[in-house]
């Protein structure tokens, strides 16, 4: 027997030892003994009956549950007395009970029974309402607030309006980090983007670091591939310059609109934030950040940021080998082999990965014409961005391909006019370095070639090249 059923098993015992003292009470009639004891006994072992049954039922499922997630906390014997029903005259094994007497337990603030903590873990499904609403109160003690938010980070309640509502409200509550951090690590496992805006809108009053750190890793987490525009709202809320600080350092390629409106805004804050700011736009290549730098070295004053921003245009104009920008422009690598002029993931086969690329003439577009190099078949989608501002799905599927010559992806006219796209490629599906060399934009108007392009992750950003003695960089390991 596990140890995670040993609790409801022995209270399936206990009922069964009193379906047996019902059945072995003496009556205080003799003469109407035997129609007393027989209605009596019928009535309570129908009851009884129902309540092992349904904890029978309980067992299995928890039992399920168990096996998908073999992180499900230890359970422990039951209390050698149980407590009397509730005053509200709710039955034993109705699991509102359980619930009330956990309530109770806690009422000192400490941790409570760990028996009953774990026969509402047990029916946390059934008690989804009562139990968010004992979350959200900043009445009910701490301990329990944190015990039952870990309950409801369940992969089952991903999604659900009610559950995360409840742990925001948490996250409002002048709260210990305890209760933060268990708030935030359900939110975590069942959060979606509906929960972003008002996760930014906490962020900065989380009391802890520890609450702080993973605040904004959740936030991160849920923005998704608008990594650059999440990172600006906050840019702009941030309270102080170590948070602007940080914020600029976890910029990436995602969204490059974004990103330059970070570094404007930087450009003209305190020395603290300039410097950083300095220091990180040497990563962003592209033309509209070369310019930037140039405006900003004429009236930058401090000498230390007007070091970093020279650093800058030295990075800017001399692109690794193997990054993102080596996908712009037409053709020019071997695709027979590994080769520094295409763009390469950070690792060769690691999941998901993407290359986003703009274009110089917006337009409406029915294809794109991939040249991959190396290994060839990893593009899994292929994306665009609309006139909102959202992403489209054109294609999405498995692409049989080969080096021979480029891969063609055909879809359906857009009805809007294409800037900026997004091959998705799944690097685990071919073995070796999944590499492309340039992506051509095919609609009405003819053909075009990327001008900007950035990723989800880069070779060339992630190990700088190294060079021999003789100033010829070395090859990959591989």
């Amino acid at each position: 027997m596990k140890p995670l059923l040993l609790a409801l098993v022995l209270l399936a015992l206990a009922l069964v030892t009193a379906l047996f003292l019902a059945l072995s009470r003496p009556s205080t009639s003799p003469t109407t003994a035997g129609t007393e004891l027989e209605s009596a006994s019928a009535s309570e072992l129908a009851r009884l009956s129902g309540e092992i049954a349904a904890l029978n039922a309980r067992i299995d499922a928890l039992e399920r549950e168990r096996r998908l997630d073999p992180g499900t906390p230890r359970m422990v014997a039951a209390p050698a007395a149980l407590p009397e029903r509730a005053a509200a005259g709710l039955a034993l094994g109705d699991p509102r009970w359980y619930l009330e007497q956990y309530v109770a337990s806690c009422a000192d603030g400490g941790e409570g029974s760990e028996y009953f903590r774990l026969a509402v873990d047990a029916y946390v499904v059934d008690l989804t309402a009562p139990i968010c609403e004992l979350v959200a109160s900043s009445a009910r003690p701490e301990p329990l607030r944190a015990a039952l938010a870990r309950m409801l980070g369940r992969p089952r309640f991903r999604g659900d309006g009610e559950v995360q509502r409840a742990l925001l409200a948490v996250l409002r509550d002048k709260a210990g980090e305890i209760l933060h951090v268990r708030a935030l690590e359900a939110l975590d496992a069942i959060g979606d983007r509906g929960a972003l805006p008002a996760l930014e809108g906490l962020l900065f009053g989380l009391e802890s670091k520890k609450a702080r750190d993973a605040g904004l890793a959740l936030v991160l987490k849920l923005a998704g591939d608008d990594t650059n525009g999440t990172l600006l709202r906050l840019f702009v809320r941030a309270p102080d310059d170590e948070w602007r600080q940080l914020l600029i350092r976890l910029l990436d390629g995602s969204d490059l609109d974004a990103a330059l409106q970070l570094f404007v805004r930087a450009s003209s804050m305190g020395q603290p934030v300039r410097l950083a700011g300095a220091l990180k736009i040497g990563q962003f290549p592209a033309q509209e950040f070369r310019d930037f730098v140039a405006d900003w070295v004429r009236i930058e004053t401090d000498e230390d940021v007007l070091r970093a921003l020279r650093n800058a245009q030295k990075q800017q104009t001399t692109i690794p080998n193997w990054h993102a920008l080596k996908a712009t422009g037409p053709p020019d690598a071997d695709p027979r082999r590994d080769n520094p002029n295409a763009w390469a993931t950070a690792q060769a086969d690691m999941g998901i990965q993407w290359l986003e690329l703009t274009y110089g003439s917006p337009a409406r577009a029915y294809g794109v014409r991939v040249y991959e190099v190396c290994s060839a078949g990893a593009v899994a989608e292929v994306r665009a961005r609309n006139a909102t501002g959202d992403w489209v799905s054109l294609w999405k599927g498995t692409a049989s391909s080969n080096l021979a010559g480029p891969l063609w992806i055909e879809f359906p006219l857009t009805s809007f006019d294409v800037r900026t796209l997004r091959l998705v490629l799944d690097t685990d599906r071919t073995p070796n370095w999944n590499e492309i060399d340039a992506v051509e934009l095919v609609g009405p108007a003819g053909g075009q070639w990327a001008t900007h392009a950035s990723a989800s992750s880069t070779y060339g950003a992630a190990m700088p090249e190294r060079l021999e003695g003789n100033g010829r960089p070395l090859l990959r390991g591989r």
